[in-house]
């Protein structure tokens, strides 16, 4: 910060700059004798806390600039002050320039003299500093309005400007519901002095009584060296809203396979008259997303016109495991938002199908190069898919623990049957045995047969 100066206003200051040279030899038509002196700008804006310069030069008659002695003195050095500038060297020396350093936010003047020559004057306004001010209306948490009853309260940050900051800052809290206008007078203050810049916030809040617009407005009273800041009555602006309930209900609440999974949802509490309008997101997250995280793998939307029960059309689960359901309210301009939670409240147990797996070798006996082949019959499962592998064990491996002698896997569409895509030729006298394993899927079990329920005697 610039020291400030003390003196009283309209006092001429100490000479602060001057340029002395010869002047010029008078010629007859006053050419080259000095007629008037000239400051090169008749007002001089500057900051508080900045500096500005200001020129001037002597001329004749013509207009001529002579070299001459010129001083500066300032009106009032409580003001602004005027120095030399002692970086400025014209050649030849037809003018001279001073420095004028900001003291004090005010209106004060520069005059500028040589010889008897009428002196001119240079206005001089040193502007007070704008502070920043930034502001939150503490919002619950992922929420976009309050609900009636909520306690406002709101948060300001005042830094930059000039200086140590002083005054007040004040919030002022309105429940205008008509227009966006902070009139006649605010449902509630509270006011805190500033010894700087920093974060402030309300300390008791407004316990919130009505429906509608609401608006925080904080004001920066200013200081000696800061302008005051008065922000929009819309800039800080939220609704207080009615608050409303779901209860979510899934149907049904357990199955096996893919059964068809819906949901129900009521809206209560809000406001009567209007009817409560918006819409009802039906959202159903499968066994991955525990928490309800991420995009939701089947949602529906439902046009809402009032209080009652509401549902979706729903879908097939596809998946074992615990799936959850969340209905979102959206909404409206006096209702809040609200959605049911994430928990057993609104969630489907899904069971897996359990498969069975029957199996009929083709053929069951055989010669030394007979080609062998096997069929199975996958039941129970609910839209199974996955695949079924099929493998052929030689005469050696009664057990069907070592690697088998052929292995054919193909596509499951559904229950049914399926048999290998291709044989094998046989190649050894006596007992070979089929297996048949059965993959299973995300809703499915798996399923097999045993090594021994398939023998194949080759002679």
């Amino acid at each position: 910060m610039l020291p400030r100066l003390s003196g009283p206003i309209g006092v001429i200051a100490a000479l602060a700059a001057v340029a002395v040279a010869c002047a010029k030899d008078p010629t007859a038509d006053g050419a080259g004798t000095p007629a008037a002196i000239q400051a090169a700008l008749a007002a001089l804006n500057i900051n508080i806390g900045k500096t500005g310069t200001v020129a001037a030069s002597v001329v004749d008659v013509r207009q001529a600039p002579l070299e001459a002695s010129i001083a500066f003195t300032t009106c009032n050095a409580a003001i602004a002050t005027v120095t030399a500038d002692t970086s400025y060297h014209p050649v030849p020396a037809t003018s001279a320039r001073a420095v004028v350093a900001s003291v004090l936010p005010g209106t004060s003047c520069v005059t500028v003299s040589s010889g008897g020559l009428t002196p001119d004057t240079v206005g001089v306004n040193v502007i007070k500093s704008t502070p920043s001010l930034g502001t939150a209306t503490n919002l619950p948490s992922n929420k976009t309005s309050f609900i009636i009853g909520d306690v406002l309260n709101d948060t300001a940050r005042l830094g930059g400007g000039f200086g140590t900051l002083s005054g007040t800052l004040t919030f002022n809290l309105y429940n205008n519901t008509t227009a966006d206008s902070c009139a006649p007078s605010p449902v509630f203050s509270e006011a805190f002095p500033v010894s700087g810049a920093g974060t402030f916030a309300t300390s008791l809040g407004f316990t919130s009584n009505r429906l509608g617009t609401w608006h925080w407005r904080v004001v920066y009273s200013g200081d000696a060296y800061n302008k005051s800041v008065k922000p929009a009555c819309t800039a800080q602006t939220f609704s207080v809203k009615a608050a409303t309930t779901i209860a979510a209900t899934a149907s049904p609440t357990s199955g096996t396979g893919r059964f068809t999974m819906v949901d129900t949802a009521t809206l209560g509490g809000g406001s009567v008259t209007p009817a409560p309008k918006g819409t009802m997101v039906f959202s159903l997250f499968n066994p991955s997303q525990a928490t309800c995280g991420g995009a939701a793998v089947f949602t529906d939307t439902v046009k809402v016109t009032g209080l009652g029960k509401y549902g979706t059309k729903g879908t097939k689960a596809d998946t074992a495991g615990t799936w959850h359901w969340v209905a979102s309210y959206s909404g409206d301009s006096i209702n809040h938002e609200q959605a049911n939670p994430c928990d057993a409240s609104a969630q489907v147990v899904v069971s897996s199908a359990v498969t069975t797996l029957s199996t009929s070798a083709n053929p069951a006996a055989a010669a030394v190069g007979d080609t062998l082949k096997d069929g199975a019959t996958l039941g129970g499962g609910s839209g199974p898919t996955g695949t079924i592998t099929f493998k052929l064990f030689g005469p050696t491996d009664a057990t069907c623990a070592g690697t088998p002698a052929f292995t054919n896997t193909v596509t499951v569409t559904g229950n049914g049957t399926y048999s290998t895509s291709k044989g094998f030729k046989s190649n050894a006298a006596g007992t070979w045995h089929w297996t048949a394993t059965y993959s299973g899927d995300a809703i499915n079990l798996l399923s097999s047969t045993a090594c021994a329920a398939e023998p194949v005697t080759v002679t």
